[in-house]
């Protein structure tokens, strides 16, 4: 079994690579992750749901732009920026 960080990760790159069954399957895995984060966090805080949803709806939306492309995968997989 792959660790979360390790499957996110394969994702990503494939995602990077131009793979959209990846890139869709990235977005719903952290929309999960990060749904439970914020509702968790705000929630403690005295901040509605509604407002957890607009924090993941905008990280998704950030990710869901960064640019794709092989050569993004490649300077990825090598470590690089």
């Amino acid at each position: 079994m792959k660790s979360p960080e390790l499957e996110l990760k394969v994702r990503m790159l494939a995602s990077l690579g131009g793979d959209a069954g990846a890139h869709r399957a990235l977005l719903d895995r952290l929309g999960r992750h990060l749904r439970g984060y914020y509702k968790r966090h705000l929630v403690r805080s005295g901040r509605g749901a509604e407002e957890a949803e607009d924090l993941v709806r905008e990280a998704l939306l950030a990710i869901h732009r960064q640019p794709t492309g092989a050569e993004d995968a490649e300077q990825h997989q090598a470590g690089g920026a």
